[in-house]
């Protein structure tokens, strides 16, 4: 396997829904209608109260992929482009571990998408960033993230002040549905 490294320029992932694509701030008033959305938000934060909230948490976003340290790709639909969630290496040590986030418009929740999304970012994980486990952590109160990620193979590593701490080890991994 070649030496792991971070990517110079921002990968673009497809899948047969979805296209993964750099977010940046021209996403900002779809990032705020996401994260001021309390049902989207509730297990993650407060929800957003303004625009500029959104474009600053891009900013942040794209600050730490030029360090190095974390991908944020804007999840899209295939069909039409339209904006529907962020999924993320949220940190990133090559070669060794990855933390995955996401968040998904309400008006997609129960279609699959989500899962479309993170094979495709934990494969990317996998074959390129050299990852042997990838981590999340979600609220033992979110029963759609945390049915999600046992669907997709990861396991409960504990739980600590009300959140799960999960993870997947490389050699776990399956594709959910083939040609995702």
């Amino acid at each position: 396997m070649p030496e792991a490294t971070f990517p110079e320029q921002f990968p673009r992932l497809e899948t047969a829904r979805l296209i993964l694509r750099a977010l940046t701030l021209d996403d900002q008033e779809a990032v705020f209608s996401n994260f001021s959305d309390k049902d989207v938000v509730q297990h993650l934060m407060d929800p957003f109260t303004s625009v500029e909230q959104a474009a600053s948490i891009i900013e942040e976003f794209l600050q730490l992929f030029e360090q190095k340290k974390g991908l944020f790709w804007a999840v899209t639909l295939r069909q039409d482009g339209s904006f529907i969630g962020t999924c993320s290496y949220e940190k990133v040590e090559l070669g060794s571990l990855g933390e995955v986030g996401f968040d998904l418009a309400r008006a997609c929740w129960g279609q699959g998408l989500m899962s479309e999304a993170l094979q495709a970012v934990m494969c990317y994980g996998f074959e390129h960033l050299g990852l042997r486990e990838i981590e999340a952590f979600t609220s033992v109160h979110n029963a759609r993230a945390v049915n999600l990620l046992k669907r997709l193979g990861f396991q409960i590593a504990g739980e600590r002040e009300e959140s799960y701490r999960f993870f997947l080890l490389e050699e776990d991994f399956k594709i959910e549905k083939p040609g995702f």
